[in-house]
This record gives structure tokens, sequence and C-alpha cells, in this order.
């Protein structure tokens, strides 16, 4: 709650908002690895923790437009489902994987939805901010419960058998050390 107050003190200055969301485009940016293989180790590719608490914090202030009602949908409105292909869009959308289309398709489909101008200031705003926090639970979520996947896929097993085995063994001390493995 600390770290999503600190940000939204920085988005209320006009000054800081573009700085945040540029901070939050970098860090995105640099983490585009963790989204197509969650095995990642690399210098410069953030840690799990990191990831999850840019999630959080872009949840967090996310939260009005996620939980819909008549209250807030004068906001849901401002959202610009064109924007990741918008001139204003931080976001390279033109190497992701098209579906069922060629490369020369998809420029020209593109090419006929992007919008003849920048979005009004509200709408950007908005729009901004809901797509970088659906993109952080992409590369920051996504990839950490491929990894959560993988562990009760091949070492749970591997667990529960030395677990297992030391038990059937009737050792005090092989029973203590599957334990804490």
């Amino acid at each position: 709650a600390e770290l999503t107050d600190v940000v939204k003190a920085l988005l209320r200055g006009s000054t800081d908002r573009e700085r945040v969301f540029s901070y939050f485009t970098v860090v995105l940016r640099l983490n585009k690895k963790r989204s197509h293989d969650f095995r990642f180790a690399q210098p410069g590719i953030s840690s799990d923790g990191f990831m999850l608490n840019i999630s959080a914090v872009l949840l967090k202030l996310s939260e009005k437009m996620l939980h819909f009602d008549e209250r807030i949908e004068k906001m849901v409105a401002n959202i610009d489902s064109h924007y990741l292909i918008g001139r204003d869009s931080t976001f390279d959308v033109a190497q992701e994987t098209p579906l069922a289309c060629t490369t020369e398709e998809a420029d020209a489909w593109r090419a006929e939805q992007e919008p003849a101008s920048h979005f009004a200031p509200r709408t950007l705003a908005v729009s901004r901010q809901l797509f970088h926090a659906l993109h952080t639970l992409h590369l920051g979520f996504n990839p950490l419960l491929e990894k959560l996947k993988d562990i009760e896929r091949h070492q749970l097993p591997q667990i529960r058998q030395m677990f297992e085995a030391a038990q059937a063994s009737g050792n005090p001390a092989q029973i203590e050390q599957a334990r804490t493995q």
C-alpha cells in the first residue's frame, strides 16, 4: 500500500506523471523476455518479487476500472481499445505474433485501425494505466504461474518420493532432512 501511495503522489504532479509511466515502460521493455521464457536468470531481467510489486501497484491504481459499476462508467468510456496501436502508445506491438494472418495483413490492419489524431489527455492517461497494468500481469504474474506449474509437475513428485522413502526407512534424521528440503 505504501508503494502505491508513493506512485499515486507522483502521478498527481503533472510533470512527474510522464516520468512515472516512462519508468514503467522501461521496466516492461527490459523484461520482455519474461513472457517467452519463464526459466530466466539473466542480468537485466527483474525478479518475480519485483514484477509482482509492479503488478500490484498498477492493479491497485486501476482498481476502479476493474470493478465496473455505474459510478465509473465515464472512466471506462475513456479506455481506448486502439491505444496499443496508436501513436501515443508506449508499447511496440509490431513484433507480437499476429494470429492467423501474414505480417503484411497485420500491418495493413494496423494502418486501418490507427487513429488520425493523438488521444485526448484523459483517454491517454486511463488507457495507458490500464494497459500497463495488464502488461505487468503478462510479464510478472504469468511466468510465475508457469514456474509454479513446473514445480508441481516435476519437482513436487521427487520431493514426495524422498519424503516417503525417508518415512519408510524409519530413520528420524532422514525424515527431518526430507522435511526441510
